[in-house]
């Protein structure tokens, strides 16, 4: 089963324009943004450039033995002295109408009951456009949900009006909550956008992101939601 198919319902959307600079690789499956040729580019390995200060790169995406997934992050500087593992952060992350979708987990070092975090706060260290985009992200859902699910009062109705749309916010949310994991503060983050939990941490990229990938090409190919 190819992940690139679950990319490409992600980069043909127009949700997504807004959190992609730069797509390499991925072929014709997609038609709303500009392949950029680029002859120091790997041709068996897919580079997405994103908006928010990171880089994914896909390595033999079609071979599942071979596969390897990397991620960059262009304006990194590692600390002088790294942070005690004790003091590193540790966040969750998971759609929740009317918040901001980020809490302490429990292996944080500042959890308690009831550990929901403002993004702002949570993400006051990052560079602008993580924040940006991240609410961004949030209002996205939060808009669906709200004209969909709130103001109708079916809270059994889909949020999103079709898969593609869902796969598109739900790709989106992942490279958001890795661009978050990779910081040096950062020990874990959890993302839970449907009833599956990912763990992401430094050193998992590629058994994440192929697990996700492939549940989100199931989803994308599943019958249409019916408006």
């Amino acid at each position: 089963m190819s992940i690139v198919k679950a990319l490409a319902a992600f980069c043909s959307q127009s949700q997504s324009q807004q959190y992609i600079q730069k797509v390499r690789n991925l072929g014709d499956a997609w038609r709303t943004l500009a392949d950029s040729n680029d002859a120091k580019a790997d041709d068996d390995t897919i580079i997405i450039e994103t908006t928010f200060d990171m880089i994914m790169k896909i390595k033999n995406p079609t071979d599942d033995k071979r596969c390897a997934v990397e991620f960059e992050v262009p304006s990194h500087q590692s600390q002088s002295q790294p942070v005690e593992a004790n003091q590193l952060r540790h966040y969750h992350i998971f759609p929740d109408f009317g918040t901001d979708f980020i809490w302490r987990n429990k292996s944080d070092p500042f959890y308690s009951e009831g550990a929901y975090i403002d993004s702002s706060e949570a993400l006051a260290s990052f560079p602008s456009a993580v924040l940006e985009h991240y609410d961004k992200w949030v209002d996205t859902y939060s808009e669906y949900f709200k004209s969909r699910c709130d103001d109708t009062g079916d809270f059994d109705a889909a949020v999103f009006p079709n898969n593609r749309e869902e796969v598109a916010w739900t790709v989106a949310g992942y490279l958001l909550a890795w661009r978050i994991a990779l910081a040096d503060e950062i020990g874990s983050v959890e993302y839970s956008p449907e009833s599956t939990t990912y763990m992401l941490e430094k050193g998992k990229e590629t058994e994440m992101t192929v697990a996700f990938l492939k549940n989100q090409l199931r989803l994308s190919m599943q019958g249409e939601v019916i408006i």
